[in-house]
């Protein structure tokens, strides 16, 4: 069984990182968030993903879909997302651009995750996708345990402009080795979104 959704989403607006989902963890059924490690589930208020990294009793997560898009069907504008660790960041400037949904596929796909009051879901930055890597083995397993799709051994997208190249966005590549490429916008990539909790 896989967990596919379609690319896109409708044009409403949604919050930024830090909305739902930070509350009680879905499991332990009180306000105190629970403590979660590396490859356990989290499910809580709406929003479901694999922890990938943690930091007390907060994290981040990947979620348990992914889609096959492009950067951008524009690769010759210049979007000035150049951040390397916060792709929330590098949405808001895709966001700020006109028909940004119809123009950003994989960026109208990971923020298309927030709906029915989630927010928060982005498309990372080449750096949290390097957090990823570093954990890919227990993301890998619990993706499987639960039956969604898998990390496959390809390259998928950052939100990650390529400094300096209109016409190249930043894709990671999984499994035997973490690297950043630049790839032509408009190429098709695989893409999971992230979100903090």
């Amino acid at each position: 069984m896989f967990c596919l959704t379609a690319c896109g989403g409708d044009d409403k607006e949604n919050g930024e990182a830090g909305g739902n989902g930070g509350g009680t963890g879905g499991e332990n059924g009180g306000d105190t968030p629970r403590e979660y490690v590396v490859g356990d589930l989290y499910d809580a208020d709406g929003v479901k993903g694999i922890v990938f990294e943690v930091s007390g009793k907060h994290g981040k997560i990947i979620s348990l879909e992914e889609k096959e898009c492009y950067w951008s069907s524009r690769p010759d504008v210049q979007t000035r997302a150049w951040d390397e660790d916060d792709g929330m960041a590098n949405m808001r400037k895709i966001k700020a651009i006109p028909n940004w949904r119809s123009e950003y596929q994989a960026f109208a796909w990971c923020d298309g995750m927030n709906t029915n009051g989630v927010t928060g879901w982005y498309l990372p930055a080449a750096n949290e996708l390097a957090s990823l890597h570093a954990h890919y083995y227990e993301v890998a397993d619990a993706l499987e345990k639960h039956k969604c799709q898998w990390l496959r051994n390809e390259y998928y997208w950052t939100s990650t402009e390529a400094y300096g190249n209109d016409d190249y966005g930043c894709s990671a590549y999984f499994i035997s080795q973490y690297r950043v490429v630049a790839f032509r916008k408009n190429e098709s990539r695989y893409t999971r979104a992230i979100r903090a909790f």
